[in-house]
């Protein structure tokens, strides 16, 4: 009979445990989506900007429109519910997003019709820094409280 409490009592234990790793997964998603304002601003400084509207086709009829601009509209910070305690930076993309940002690598690595801008590397060498003493200031106030 003690077994069985003893059993119970540790399931009832792991998943007290499990339900604040959650939460302090969405508390560091929170933070980092904060840190990572000056990635975002950078890049989208960064994202070149065309002149003119492009269309996508699929079987001969136009699947999307891109307006200028549109690249760099899409740039956001992603978080993604399979990545418990990370926070990513980077074109949004998706057919039913308003800027479909999904030619951001051709963009980025070029095509055998145009070459290659690194926009991406650009705003990512002059905004890490200043994202990680973000990250870093409120981790210490975090660490501080506790």
């Amino acid at each position: 009979m003690a077994m069985r409490s003893t059993e119970s009592q540790m399931n009832e234990i792991i998943v007290e445990i499990s339900k604040v790793n959650n939460q302090v997964g969405k508390t560091i998603k929170n933070e980092l989506s904060v840190a990572a304002k000056p990635v975002v601003s950078n890049l989208q400084a960064n994202t070149p900007v065309g002149t003119r509207t492009h269309r996508r086709y699929s079987n001969g009829s136009v699947v999307a429109t891109y307006n200028p601009g549109n690249l760099k509209k899409s740039i956001k910070v992603l978080r993604f519910a399979a990545s418990k305690s990370a926070v990513f930076v980077g074109p949004s993309v998706g057919k039913k997003k308003p800027n479909d940002g999904y030619y951001a690598r051709f963009i980025q690595f070029g095509t055998k019709f145009i070459g290659a801008n690194r926009f991406i590397e650009r705003g990512l060498s002059t905004s890490l820094n200043e994202s990680l003493k973000i990250m870093t200031s409120i981790l210490k106030s975090k660490i501080d409280r506790i």
